[in-house]
């Protein structure tokens, strides 16, 4: 399957289950989105999980404009109170419009998962046909299976009281996923 096919694939399912994706051919221009999505959500508070990838957005640099606060803490109680986690995931799956992120820091997770907001930045020739392909990759990758690994399919969402499908109750309510073109 081309690039442009999981792309197309990915976008929609990932579509399905409510997240947003965007496409930017530079990581220059996903910093500047970033910096958008922010502003839009009338955000305080973001937290960056600091990556070398985040680190080539310039974000900071832009997130710094809008008046935001920063912070790259690992501190739940701080995570407690941000409005917008910003991390870099290495990984997309385009059967189930997932993004894929392993992760060996247990608090690195957290960023995915307090804040009601996750912006997640992702290469674009990182997007996998399937989940099998995405677990051989990792390990390929990885050299073994890491500690912790999440497939995040969209924001949080239950039906467990009485079938009523409500979003945002275990995690984020919103899923941005910003796809870079420019390799990693």
């Amino acid at each position: 399957m081309s690039s442009e096919k999981l792309f197309s694939v990915f976008k929609e399912k990932a579509g399905v289950m409510s997240a947003q994706v965007h496409r930017v051919g530079t990581w220059a221009q996903a910093g500047e989105l970033i910096a958008e999505q922010v502003k839009e959500l009338k955000a305080q508070r973001v937290h960056l999980f600091p990556t070398p990838q985040l680190e080539k957005t310039n974000c900071r640099a832009t997130l710094a404009k809008t008046g935001v606060t920063i912070s790259e803490k690992l501190d739940r109680h701080e995570l407690d109170v941000t409005d917008v986690g910003i991390t870099f995931v290495p990984y997309a799956v385009a059967e189930t419009g997932s993004i894929f992120h392993p992760e060996t820091d247990p608090l690195g997770r957290v960023v995915t998962m307090l804040p009601p907001t996750h912006i997640a930045v992702v290469p674009f020739n990182k997007i996998l046909p399937t989940v099998a392909d995405a677990l051989e990759t990792v390990v390929k990758d990885f050299g073994a299976v890491p500690g912790y690994m999440s497939f995040i399919s969209g924001p949080s969402r239950t039906a467990d009281i009485e079938r009523v499908l409500t979003i945002g109750v275990h995690g984020p309510s919103k899923l941005i996923v910003i796809l870079v073109d420019e390799g990693v």
